[in-house]
């Protein structure tokens, strides 16, 4: 299945992570991008002062997070990647989370 921006799999994951940032009382924002490349895999984009606990203990937070978004919108791994910037120091920190 390749991602079209008419696409739910945007709308499913932005109400899961909605509610989970909500539930948790995290302080993070999201957004979800496509990017450019041929395969236009969806990007998301965390930001916050709890960005840090994203990749706290080896990441484990994000990968779930990752996991759990792939299971609900039924996306192959290599059509998710996450990325966040961290309030601290004002730069981006990629994570390439595609298998």
């Amino acid at each position: 299945m390749r991602l079209r921006k008419t696409d739910d799999a945007e709308t499913k994951i932005a109400d899961f992570l909605e509610f989970v940032l909500r539930s948790a009382s995290l302080d993070l924002t999201f957004t979800i991008d496509y990017n450019e490349d041929p395969k236009r895999h969806l990007v998301i984009h965390f930001r916050g002062e709890d960005s840090a606990m994203l990749i706290a203990q080896e990441g484990q937070l994000l990968d779930a997070l990752k996991y759990l978004i792939l299971e609900i919108c039924e996306l192959p791994a290599d059509e998710v990647e996450v990325n966040f910037l961290s309030t601290q120091t004002g730069r981006e920190e990629s994570l390439n989370q595609m298998a």
